[in-house]
């Protein structure tokens, strides 16, 4: 075939178009300030709201907070380590899950003090508290209590041969865990004793979070939105994607009110047409719901 001007201008100047695009949109996302998603374009790995307007969310290394319910966020700390869990009591003390430890903080975030956990292998998945003293960390086959804020801790649940994911709790009795496979375990003693419960779902639950003893929610892979009203005896589908994202968190305020963060594998145009406020981010797209 012989090779002219013409058939060069033909084949390669359409390549080099989309190469300029392409460049031009990478450059304008990635130049010299953050400037879309604003304040970053992490996934986020937890969330802990204290009340229906302050909330925290970590991504693994930067922990955002938002005062107005989640409309607008800022960065108010930056780990060089990953922690992919966060709980706190109240607007100053609070506590991130890192590998085989905790970091505290009690003046907001400003300054964090680390708490080793002895004997355990692995990043804490998540952790809760109940008040300034006790509170439960949860690796990937262990749960571990502590009485004393953080500084012990001792084994609730373990040798058991599931993953663990994520847990909460209501009052000083009444706590959940969620597992893959749509299992949980349920405690209604303080973590002395725990039974193990099925949600109906085979697909791995990523969070379970109950506004009181019996209104719960729990999300997961391939789209799992379920609700119990009866502390975890049974539960139902009130939400299900058709594009099979994978939902890896959920925080509520009240039975009606929370939040949710997804990571959807369709189009922005579909998104856009659900009414869905969303997050560009590689082949993902991160959607943060608001709930009511």
């Amino acid at each position: 075939m012989k090779i002219t001007s013409r058939f060069i201008s033909k084949i390669f100047l359409p390549i080099v178009i989309i190469v300029l695009i392409f460049t031009s949109e990478l450059h304008s996302q990635s130049g010299w300030f953050w400037q879309h998603p604003y304040p970053q374009g992490d996934y986020i790995e937890d969330m802990c709201f204290i009340n229906n307007s302050t909330g925290w969310a970590v991504t693994g290394y930067q922990l955002m907070k938002t005062t107005n319910a989640g409309l607008n966020w800022s960065i108010s700390a930056s780990k060089d380590r990953y922690t992919p869990s966060l709980f706190f009591i109240n607007e100053n003390t609070g506590w991130l899950g890192g590998w085989k430890c905790v970091y505290k903080t009690t003046n907001g975030g400003t300054y964090w003090t680390t708490q080793t956990i002895a004997d355990v292998w692995g990043l804490v998945n998540d952790i809760y508290f109940l008040n300034s003293q006790t509170g439960y960390a949860l690796t990937d086959n262990v749960i571990l209590k502590t009485t004393n804020g953080g500084t012990n801790w001792n084994y609730s649940l373990y040798n058991v041969y599931r993953q663990f994911n994520s847990f909460d709790f209501y009052g000083s009795s009444y706590g959940w865990v969620s597992c893959d496979s749509g299992k949980f375990y349920k405690t209604t003693n303080g973590g002395n004793n725990w039974s193990l419960q099925s949600s109906g779902n085979p697909n791995v639950l990523n969070k379970v979070d109950f506004a009181d003893s019996l209104n719960g929610y729990a999300c997961g892979q391939e789209g799992t939105f379920l609700k119990t009203t009866n502390g975890g005896s049974n539960w139902s589908v009130i939400s299900y994607f058709s594009n099979k994202g994978n939902i890896m968190s959920c925080a509520f305020f009240n039975a009606n009110t929370g939040w949710q963060d997804i990571r959807l594998r369709k189009t922005m145009e579909l998104c856009a047409k659900r009414r869905m406020a969303v997050t560009p981010g590689m082949s993902f797209l991160r959607l943060m719901l608001f709930i009511t």
